[in-house]
């Protein structure tokens, strides 16, 4: 209590200093092995309650994610991606919803969850399948491990309550990705641990493997006829190892390095490809914590790992909702990857700027070009951390929307047809130090009736936030 104190004062006495250089986004790796004293102080501050709001200076950050016009579907903001391919009758559509971090908390984990999910049922009732990110072990013989309110006075060895876990995984959440900076906090048992519990619920998961054999065999599942895999990949291990020879249980790739080798994530897709594969989804577990944008340095490589082949990037870790976008690119060689290189040059969604790096008119193009969807961060789903930034509370719901089709000469494609977003907001009602209830919120809902609720102790608080993650809402491209 001291230790956080004594920081917060010095952040407030030197505001004018700090605002200067810590009020953007730094351009840097920001990994925990290889973080230096001025990163640690920029990443103290952003946890005391002063998220970066700002992008990186002079990259036109800001101008490329501007907020776009959106189709309301029930309410929500619908974003048409690429046109039904010219000459193709669709005939499957199908449905990934994907939320994010799962952090454990013990907010939530002491609270009355029973209506947890009511806001989110209906989107979760509409998917064929919904993701997460599994950000910590689920070892049930080991202690239960909080994310403590001081974070950066020990290393974290997170350990999710089962009782808690059991309730959303196998259940509404079907997949999760394991490869994340916490994947190891309880050690390679621990891994093991949380692969029988998912395997006991019918869970999937991806981005951690028992053998190489397994790490080599693509994950797919079929939706609605279309065959999507998921692969899964981390930036960060936090400083633990993966025992010598051992490579194979996690994902590890320094993806907010500038121009990093992406050799072995181009060797998953191309296995996937291989397979069978018709969409691929790439959860990627990278960026920089508590901040509103990402960096260039992580767009670019976004921008190649849709390049190698990927059709959707689902990006998690910096607790903090981050915009989507959608990047179109004229590939090299269209040999290893059937269908969809053929299809129609996608349309330009309604107020984009036509540039190299946002889809095109809707013509047909002998180039075949070809549009990825990169949602690059959608905060904390069921997870509660006291004394952040309020802009920090926000968390993302994305419906991704697939289609598949066929031509009048027999040839199957399929591609992303659409976006569907939704703004969600935690409601916390503490008696003390004690969390009473859980729930996440639907902001749409609660803007209709102009933030006000009817849930016993909603109070004035509660609605400043609510508008707050609101205006938030409209930068994070979420309405």
């Amino acid at each position: 209590m001291i230790l956080e104190t004594t920081l917060k004062l010095l952040f407030w006495l030197g505001d004018p200093v700090l605002r200067r250089y810590y009020a953007r986004s730094w351009p840097i790796e920001g990994t925990y092995e290889h973080k230096g004293p001025g990163e640690t102080l920029y990443w103290c501050l952003k946890r005391c309650g002063r998220s970066v709001e700002l992008p990186e200076a002079g990259q036109g950050i800001e101008e490329r994610f501007r907020p776009l016009p959106a189709k309301l579907e029930d309410g929500h903001a619908h974003f048409e991606a690429p046109e039904q391919p010219a000459g193709v009758i669709v005939t499957s559509r199908a449905r990934v919803t994907c939320v994010g971090d799962l952090v454990p908390s013990k907010a939530v984990n002491q609270a009355d969850i029973a209506h947890l999910l009511d806001d989110t049922a209906p989107e979760f009732a509409r998917a064929d399948l919904v993701c997460a990110n599994l950000e910590s072990p689920v070892a049930p013989a080991r202690p239960v491990s909080d994310l403590p309110p001081k974070t950066w006075r020990k290393p974290l060895h997170l350990n999710h309550d089962p009782a808690f876990a059991g309730k959303l995984l196998g259940g509404p959440l079907r997949l999760v990705s394991l490869a994340n900076n916490h994947t190891l906090d309880q050690g390679i048992d621990g891994l093991i641990a949380t692969m029988d519990f998912l395997d006991e619920r019918g869970c999937a998961y991806v981005g951690v493997a028992r053998s190489p054999r397994d790490q080599a065999r693509p994950q797919i599942t079929e939706l609605a006829g279309i065959r999507v895999a998921h692969i899964a990949w981390t930036f960060s291990l936090s400083n633990k190892q993966r025992p010598p020879g051992g490579e194979y249980f996690v994902n590890y790739l320094r993806l907010n390095q500038r121009a990093v080798d992406l050799t072995p994530l181009t060797a998953q897709v191309r296995a996937a490809r291989a397979a069978g594969a018709e969409i691929v989804v790439a959860h990627l577990h990278w960026g920089l914590e508590y901040e509103a944008y990402p960096n260039q340095a992580l767009i670019d490589n976004a921008h190649r790992v849709i390049e190698a082949g990927v059709d959707v990037i689902v990006g998690n870790h910096p607790h903090h909702v981050q915009p989507w976008e959608w990047h179109s690119y004229i590939p090299a060689a269209d040999a290893d990857r059937p269908g969809p290189g053929t299809r129609s040059t996608p349309a330009q969604p309604a107020g984009l700027p036509a540039d190299a790096d946002q889809p095109g008119p809707a013509t047909r193009s002998s180039q075949a070009q070809r549009t990825g969807l990169i949602i690059y961060a959608l905060g904390d789903f069921a997870s509660f951390q006291r004394g952040l930034a309020p802009a920090n509370y926000l968390a993302g719901l994305a419906g991704i929307d697939l289609a598949k089709g066929r031509d009048a000469a027999g040839g199957e494609c399929a591609w992303v047809a659409g976006l569907q977003v939704t703004p969600l907001a935690p409601f916390a009602r503490f008696r003390g130090r004690r969390c009473r209830e859980f729930r996440m919120l639907d902001l749409t809902r609660l803007a209709a009736n102009g933030f006000n609720s009817a849930l016993h102790g909603w109070g004035g608080r509660h609605r400043r936030l609510a508008r707050t993650l609101w205006d938030s809402a409209a930068r994070a491209r979420l309405r």
